[in-house]
């Protein structure tokens, strides 16, 4: 029985985008200390929210791999990168995730 309730208790957690939720919730509560830097590391079915609440990010830089860039100009890369991979990808890579990231970012 325990085993069983273990198995469960993983499966139904696997199925929850955490990385949506963590952003969601960060976005949400605790907007005067907003972490960019972790946000903008995220996976990329969270870039819908993160551009809808762009104007959020007190910090006006940011330093990926040694270079700063505007957060403005480095979520724009990652959705450009996104979008371009997305269509570029045949059927056999599609998946529920990155088709509402997707959707969410054409409108």
């Amino acid at each position: 029985m325990n085993s069983l309730s273990l198995w469960l208790i993983l499966t139904l957690g696997a199925l929850v985008n955490w990385d949506l939720v963590i952003a969601a919730y960060n976005l949400k509560y605790t907007r005067k200390n907003l972490d960019t830097s972790f946000l903008l590391t995220l996976s990329d079915t969270t870039l819908g929210i993160l551009q809808q609440n762009k104007t959020l990010f007190t910090d006006k830089q940011y330093a990926p791999e040694d270079y700063q860039v505007t957060v403005e100009d480095y979520l724009y890369s990652r959705i450009v990168d996104f979008k371009e991979r997305y269509e570029s990808e045949s059927w056999l890579s599609w998946n529920y995730s990155d088709y509402k990231a997707y959707e969410q970012l054409k409108q």
